[in-house]
């Protein structure tokens, strides 16, 4: 089986438009690939689609002691991410280009400490519903990897993905309990985020905890 085939993609996979100097530090990638049997007895947290990478940039700045594994499949903003940490000298940051759940499918039994997903894709028509990345099945696979009271943070700026994430809460009390939050654990508002207050969208903010 294609491995890429193996779930349905969460995720259109488009060059889109990147910089020179954004190409130029996507020739560093291979340095920053997780290992993950080198990571086993470091506190993770898994950042999934980071975007241009201001965030998870940040987040790694403010927690030294932690190592992110910042997931995404743009290459725009892996380039972006890469040049963040090449600026600034972060040492605690692996990077991983594919779906995040290939990547899950390594991992031993309570390898994360928390997870961060910030404005996941909301595939707005409702047809496309089924290809968000959050979700029952999406849940289940995760809950073995965290370690136990482990942190899930998401945020939404979509009011029906917010809708369906509170859904989520039926049928999952044996694995997760699910609060609406205010703050997340790190707050930093990136441009994207800035531009969704600008619309006038709402922000929803979620926190799954592991039982």
């Amino acid at each position: 089986m294609n491995k890429q085939k193996k779930y349905l993609p969460s995720f259109v996979k488009r060059s889109g438009r990147i910089t020179a100097a954004q190409k130029a530090n996507l020739q560093d990638l291979d340095l920053y690939r997780p290992k993950i049997k080198n990571l086993e007895n470091k506190h993770i947290v898994l950042d999934i689609g980071f975007g241009n990478g201001e965030y998870t940039a940040a987040y790694a700045n403010a927690f030294k002691e932690k190592h992110l594994i910042a997931t995404e499949v743009y290459l725009s903003g892996i380039g972006s991410l890469i040049g963040f940490i090449n600026k600034h000298k972060i040492l605690n940051i692996s990077i991983f280009d594919e779906d995040v759940r290939l990547l899950m499918d390594q991992m031993p039994e309570g390898f994360l400490d928390s997870v961060n997903i910030l404005f996941p894709d909301p595939w707005q028509k409702a047809k496309h519903h089924k290809r968000r990345l959050l979700g029952k099945d999406f849940l289940f696979q995760l809950h073995p990897l965290l370690k136990p009271n482990a942190k899930i943070f998401v945020r939404t700026d979509w009011e029906d993905y917010a809708r369906q994430i509170d859904e989520l809460a039926e049928g999952m009390s044996s694995h997760y309990i699910l609060k609406k939050i205010q703050k997340i654990e790190f707050e930093f508002k990136t441009r994207f985020h800035l531009r969704a207050i600008k619309k006038g969208r709402h922000i929803s903010s979620f926190l799954f905890t592991k039982l």
